[in-house]
């Protein structure tokens, strides 16, 4: 399945799994305080083709949607002022092998272009195995390029990632913001850059198909002793 096809059918899956990797969007908030810089957590919604946030910024607060249409994701920012929210500026991701591609269109028609893609690294130094495993890998993924929006910076992290749904992304990044910032209190805190993985591979059969169950940890940190959660993904394979 090639790359375009393969994000068309999982990017809404994979959608806001990113987040959690996103530190170069800054910090994120725990109160409403505008004064702080980065995504109100409690502003985050999301559907299957749609994330919609408030962002602070230097210069103010921005209100940002996000469209995922087949492998082109629209996102808009919306500067909020005095309760109103005035378009300002649009990214159109879409995919490029195993790069995301963004232009980037500013409210003085300006054009930026530039890349986000997902890089995934293995641990080969430890060890640790599940007995009904058929293997289990431990391994990290981190995002490299110019990452601004949740969005596509998920589609960069759905090119990298085995079987992830809806429900299982967005429950890692919810709990992925409440440790992280509850670990510094009120305030602003940076997510990590990586995310850390262990993931037991199992297979099953039933009425002549091959189903294969992937048990994932995650941790925000090398050392796996700040777990945000445990997932199970099921892949069939055959007809």
């Amino acid at each position: 399945m090639n790359c375009v096809n393969y994000v068309k059918k999982t990017v809404c899956m994979a959608l806001m799994l990113a987040f959690v990797l996103i530190s170069c969007l800054g910090a994120f908030a725990t109160s409403e305080n505008p004064k702080k810089l980065g995504i109100l957590a409690s502003s985050i919604k999301t559907t299957d083709t749609k994330v919609e946030y408030i962002e602070y910024k230097d210069d103010g607060a921005y209100f940002v949607e996000e469209t995922i249409s087949g492998n082109i994701i629209t996102s808009d920012f919306y500067k909020i002022s005095n309760g109103e929210k005035i378009h300002s500026s649009q990214i159109i991701s879409s995919v490029s092998g195993k790069n995301v591609i963004s232009r980037e269109t500013d409210a003085n028609g300006q054009v930026t272009t530039y890349s986000v893609k997902g890089i995934v690294s293995r641990d080969t130094n430890e060890k640790s195995i599940v007995p009904y495993a058929i293997r289990t890998d431990n391994y990290s993924i981190s995002l490299v390029g110019k990452k601004v929006t949740i969005a596509s910076a998920a589609m960069a992290i759905t090119l990298v990632s085995n079987y992830i749904p809806t429900t299982g992304a967005e429950d890692i990044i919810k709990k992925a913001i409440v440790v992280v910032a509850g670990a510094v209190g009120a305030g602003v805190a940076c997510l990590p850059d990586y995310l850390y993985v262990t993931s037991a591979l199992s297979m099953h059969k039933s009425v002549g198909k091959i189903y294969y169950v992937y048990d994932n940890d995650y941790y925000l940190d090398s050392n796996k002793s700040q777990l945000i959660g445990h997932w199970t993904f099921r892949h069939r394979s055959g007809h």
